[in-house]
């Protein structure tokens, strides 16, 4: 664990006593209720309260006394033991820590998660007298002395504004589908002046979640390159190059291993995951608290990819065949195309995409997705329009015909839902365009696609969005054995996660579609007849 270093100045002082306060609180009125504990004195871990509750009570601003932090990151593993440490912060702000009329909120996206720390808390009061006295535990509520209230939201944000909470439970923040819930409930956290914002998760599945932005604001706290002196980040995560199946590598993640949990606990979830690949990215994430590059469920070995992935410009023989891939939109999605050049030796990938820059900063606010990044990289066209409109796919048209000059362009390969305004005008070009139905259809392409990736027999031009493309990309395979990518989470009429695009890898099977059709090795031998032995 990599801790922020935090000393006496001008500015914060330690209040030894603050600090210990929900520490004595907890083992005074609090008992655990379940399991091998239930019954005994709530006695915080060293982690718990070393880590956590003491620095968030006790740093405190010299100007008015009020707490130094104002929220708190907890990354750790799966077990380690956030639910009962967050129900315990809710009880000591609702009932001890002085705040007339205190208001505290469990969030969470779904209403059993949301549940859980509520849950706990009316447990805690059940399971002792003087608790019961002071409160009232409803369905939906839990009320206290002073008007203290506590309650769990969870759901759309919508109506989430007029909040005043003085503390915020949010957990499990890796599930969110983006920021707005947390954004509407933290916005009136200001006009509490002690308030606390308390945020935990395990790692999420991708780096392009909201809760990735979360855990890079909480590196930079720590790193020393963000001057946030209200946060304070608490990340238990097993370095990546660190030997995945130890013991020790599970209780760098999990600092309650040895307490709440054993390793041996774990011998089921690490026997899975070392016999595939989407195994072992779950327990990475789970039980080493390591932030995935790719999704679990994911198609391609990004290991595989990565080492195909070039970022100097390619160097195209001069017998190689082009082929255009494309997967273009007619509203405000992403438009993507792929060029591979062929070879029966070996593939050459190479990719750009175009999206409206209004739709690329939404994705932006909402999931962290870096555009803008990607753009000033050169790797994606940021339009004015707010939707792809004729004119945009006149300028793809345009910037493909310009790519094509001097290559031997064998098709335009398109899906033909929205590329028809596009492929009429690189016809007119004198290209030849051939349709791929997107389904069964595309799946030689994918196969194409994925062998060479295998074999590192395709050199890929690096590319950040394709790159994004090939990591959210899942593959449905149907009752024949064909297979097409998917967006994560596609089922029925569900089409998948919107933010998490595979344009790119789409396009790009279109293209591997053609090439493997028309590119063949060269004969070696030539049948002259039967062999006589």
């Amino acid at each position: 664990m990599k801790r922020l270093e935090l000393k006496e100045d001008a500015e914060f002082y330690y209040d030894e006593a603050a600090a210990m306060a929900p520490v004595r609180f907890a083992e005074k009125f609090l008992r655990h209720y379940e399991g091998q504990w239930a019954g005994q004195p709530f006695t915080l871990m060293d982690w718990q309260r070393d880590e956590v509750i003491k620095p968030l009570f006790g740093w405190k601003r010299r100007k008015d006394g009020r707490r130094r932090f104002r929220e708190l990151w907890l990354l750790t593993a799966k077990g380690a033991g956030k639910t009962p440490l967050l129900a315990l912060v809710g009880m000591f702000m609702l009932l001890a820590d002085g705040e007339e009329a205190p208001h505290i909120i469990s969030s969470a996206t779904d209403v059993p998660q949301a549940r859980l720390t509520f849950d706990a808390a009316k447990k805690y009061i059940a399971a002792n007298r003087t608790l019961e006295r002071a409160c009232r535990s409803l369905q939906h509520e839990i009320k206290g002395p002073k008007n203290a209230k506590w309650e769990a939201v969870s759901g759309s944000a919508e109506g989430r504004h007029g909040y005043r909470p003085t503390c915020l439970l949010m957990d499990e923040a890796h599930e969110w589908p983006n920021g707005a819930l947390y954004k509407n409930l933290t916005a009136n956290m200001f006009k509490r002046p002690n308030s606390l914002t308390l945020v935990t998760t395990n790692a999420g599945p991708s780096r392009t979640c909201f809760a990735w932005s979360l855990h890079e604001r909480a590196l930079a706290v720590l790193n020393g390159t963000s001057d946030n002196t209200k946060l304070l980040p608490v990340i238990y995560e097993t370095p990546e190059d660190m030997d995945w199946t130890t013991e020790a590598a599970a209780k760098v993640a999990n600092p309650s291993i040895g307490h709440l949990v054993q390793f041996e606990d774990l011998a089921t979830e690490l026997s899975d995951a070392k016999l595939s690949d989407d195994a072992e990215a779950r327990y990475r994430r789970l039980y080493l608290s390591q932030w995935q590059k790719t999704g679990e469920g994911r198609w391609l070995s990004m290991a595989l990819w990565d080492a195909c992935e070039t970022v100097d410009a390619l160097t195209i023989p001069t017998d190689a065949a082009l082929f255009v891939g494309l997967d273009l939109s007619l509203g405000d999605d992403l438009c993507a195309v792929a060029f591979v050049w062929a070879t029966p030796e070996r593939f050459y990938l190479d990719s750009h995409f175009w999206t409206p820059k209004a739709t690329a900063e939404g994705y932006e606010a909402s999931h962290g997705v870096p555009y803008q990044k990607w753009a000033n990289d050169g790797h994606i066209t940021l339009v004015d329009e707010l939707t792809i409109s004729g004119a945009v796919h006149d300028r793809i048209a345009a910037y493909i015909v310009e790519r094509a000059k001097g290559h031997k362009v064998r098709a335009i390969c398109f899906d033909r839902a929205h590329a028809l305004h596009t492929v009429k005008a690189l016809e007119a070009a004198g290209l030849r365009a051939v349709p791929i139905g997107q389904g069964y259809e595309v799946s030689p392409g994918c196969f194409e696609l994925e062998r060479r990736i295998k074999e590192s027999t395709v050199t890929i031009r690096a590319n950040g969005v394709l790159r994004f493309c090939a990591t959210n990309a899942e593959i449905y395979e149907d009752q024949r054995g064909n297979i097409y990518p998917i967006k994560p989470g596609a089922k029925g009429k569900f089409k998948g996660t919107k933010h998490l695009k595979i344009d790119g890898i789409s396009a790009a099977a279109n293209a591997f579609k053609e090439a493997k059709r028309h590119t063949f090795p060269k004969v070696r031998t030539i049948f002259k007849g039967p062999r006589v032995i």
